[in-house]
């Protein structure tokens, strides 16, 4: 998928975002679409929800307070593709029809909260390519829901505590894939369609992988542990995983070669760092996954030269009925050093947090380990047992 974008430009400040401190997408940065044609069509749906809303009731304007985004789908089960826009994104603060503090990003708005309200969720399908034929020449259709309080929608769709603001939510209609943006600068190359990648994908640039009901830490953007395009190594099973960028879960897995595992002396060393690095995150951090893999050195046979290994640690918490957010992403280095008979420790940390009651506060905490610790060189097991302690007093 990625290589269905260009460029990764950060999004620009937008109608004063910058000054009120406003964060509008899911990430500082979005791409464009390499085909022109895809960027043409997806301004022009943008466009034509402007254009065309009047005749069902729904006006609205092309502008960070009212209309600028829409999240991007696949429903495996319809075999369709899909947007969910949503308009009308910051209303005005009102203590009698709207008593909600929306945060940063409300400041200034001058969208009105009426009965429109009801409208604010316009949702465009169209087939698969696969499921399309060559007869079908406009395949796409744009729809209004209205999920006011007295229809089926408003009862089966909307969260008890977003009832008020009648939003549906993405992923009641299938897999998330992206956000696309219209961002109106007045600058064209900005005009529109800005891409937010999902965010399991843009802390530290690791992102996870759904196989059945495992879930895996697969890769980093930098080239880690891939093995060939969509191709990602799981040691943990020995096996190659290919993935579905868009959808995040793996088409298919397959034994790895020989050549692509560490050595037997190595694998003993990663294989126990794996195991007490299991206990520690099934204890330290609820639904957190974890992987070790080798960095470099995974040819070596024995003592006398040097390996590195990385330990990668990834957990979130959703609790949007409690109008929060959380994830927890950290990389280990683990250098083992024959010549000094050590291991040389060196970790980042992120942590995520978002609050959205009665306003929107995000917190994005970034900590590096820049000392080096010191663990005398045992056995594997020892080694891994010793690190784990230094993650326990270093409370990471």
């Amino acid at each position: 998928m990625a290589g269905n974008f260009i460029g990764t430009p950060f999004v620009p400040d937008i109608e004063g975002t910058k000054e009120d401190r406003c964060e509008l997408t899911r990430t500082p940065y979005g791409r464009l679409f390499i085909n022109e044609e895809i960027n043409s069509y997806l301004e022009s749906l943008f466009e034509m929800i402007v254009a065309r809303g009047p005749s069902v009731g729904l006006n609205v304007s092309l502008s960070r307070f009212d209309f600028f985004h829409g999240h991007v789908f696949l429903g495996r089960d319809s075999g369709r593709l899909g947007i969910l826009f949503h308009a009308k994104e910051y209303p005005a603060y009102d203590k009698e029809v709207f008593p909600c503090n929306m945060g940063y990003c409300q400041i200034g708005t001058n969208v009105s909260y009426d009965d429109s309200m009801n409208l604010r969720n316009i949702l465009w399908l169209a087939p698969l390519a696969s499921n399309s034929s060559n007869e079908w020449l406009a395949p796409g259709v744009l729809v209004v829901l209205d999920p006011r309080p007295t229809g089926v929608i408003y009862k089966d769709l909307i969260p008890e505590y977003v009832q008020i603001a009648r939003t549906l939510y993405e992923d009641d209609f299938g897999d998330v894939a992206f956000d696309v943006n219209y961002l109106n600068t007045g600058d064209i190359a900005y005009q529109c369609h800005v891409i937010s990648l999902p965010e399991s994908k843009c802390i530290f640039e690791i992102f996870t992988c759904r196989h059945y009901s495992q879930y895996l830490i697969l890769a980093h953007s930098s080239g880690w542990f891939e093995v060939d395009k969509d191709e990602y190594l799981d040691p943990q099973t020995a096996q190659i995983a290919r993935v579905d960028h868009v959808k995040q879960v793996c088409k298919d897995v397959m034994p790895a070669r020989d050549e692509e595992l560490p050595s037997a002396f190595v694998e003993e060393y990663r294989s126990a760092m794996d195991t007490e690095i299991m206990k520690y995150v099934s204890e330290t951090y609820p639904k957190g996954i974890c992987s070790v893999y080798c960095m470099k050195g995974k040819d070596v046979e024995e003592p006398g030269f040097d390996f590195e290994l990385v330990v990668v640690i990834s957990a979130a918490r959703h609790s949007p009925q409690n109008f929060c957010n959380g994830s927890w992403r950290s990389i280990w280095n683990i250098e083992f050093k024959d010549e000094i008979q050590s291991v040389e420790v060196r970790g980042e940390m992120q942590v995520g947090a978002h609050y959205f009651e009665e306003g929107n506060v995000q917190l994005d905490a970034k900590h590096e380990c820049k000392d080096t610790t010191l663990i005398q060189l045992f056995s594997a097991v020892d080694c891994a047992v010793s690190f784990v302690c230094f993650l326990t007093s270093a409370k990471c």
